[in-house]
C-alpha cells in the first residue's frame, strides 16, 4: 500500500480515538464531528485499497456490521468500545503490514 496508505490509516485512526475521546469527555458535538470524519476517511480507505486488502476484507466488513447496529440503536458507549477495542487495534495492525510492504 505504501506511504500514502500509511498516513491514510493515520488520519483515520486519529478521528475515531478523538470520537471516543469526545464523546467520553460528553463533548457530543465535537465526537459527532469526529466520528463523521472518520466515516469519510474510511469511506476513502476502503473505495482506494478495497482490492489490497485481503484477508482484512471480511473483519472489516463484520466490523462494520456491528458497527450499523450500533449506530441504529444509538448506542454510543458502545460505538466507543468499537473504536477502541476493535477499529484501533484492526488499523493498528493495518497500519503495521503498511510498513512492512
Amino acid at each position: 500500500m505504501g506511504r500514502n496508505a500509511l498516513q491514510e490509516l493515520e488520519q483515520l485512526d486519529g478521528n475515531m480515538l478523538e470520537c471516543a475521546e469526545n464523546w467520553k469527555l460528553d463533548q457530543d458535538a465535537a465526537g459527532l464531528g469526529s466520528f463523521l470524519r472518520a466515516l469519510e476517511d474510511l469511506e476513502h480507505v476502503i473505495a482506494i485499497h478495497l482490492d489490497g486488502l485481503g484477508e482484512r476484507q471480511e473483519r472489516l466488513l463484520a466490523y462494520l456490521e456491528d458497527l450499523y447496529g450500533f449506530v441504529r440503536n444509538k448506542d454510543v458507549v458502545a460505538i466507543i468500545d468499537w473504536i477502541e477495542f476493535q477499529m484501533h487495534p484492526f488499523l493498528v495492525q493495518w497500519k503495521k503490514g503498511c510498513e512492512d510492504e
